[in-house]
């Protein structure tokens, strides 16, 4: 189980993505090269709803996604 996560141009050369579940814990943290798609692996998460939130640079995104069975 994976998702790929589009990072927009920018100008730093590290991407920080960041997982939360809905309570608001911090379940996932990857740090890594800027490129325009990064996978994540879902193995280990339990179903739920998820935060992830990009930092590339000055940007920030953030978005949900639900984990089903």
């Amino acid at each position: 189980e994976m998702i790929t996560v589009r990072v927009p141009a920018g100008s730093a050369s590290e991407v920080s993505v960041l997982i939360t579940d809905a309570s608001g814990r911090r379940v996932m943290e990857q740090r890594a090269p800027y490129a325009s798609n990064v996978q994540l692996s879902l193995a280990g998460l339990a179903n739920g709803t998820y935060t992830v939130l990009v930092v590339h640079g000055d940007l920030r995104w953030e978005t949900r996604f639900v984990k089903l069975p």
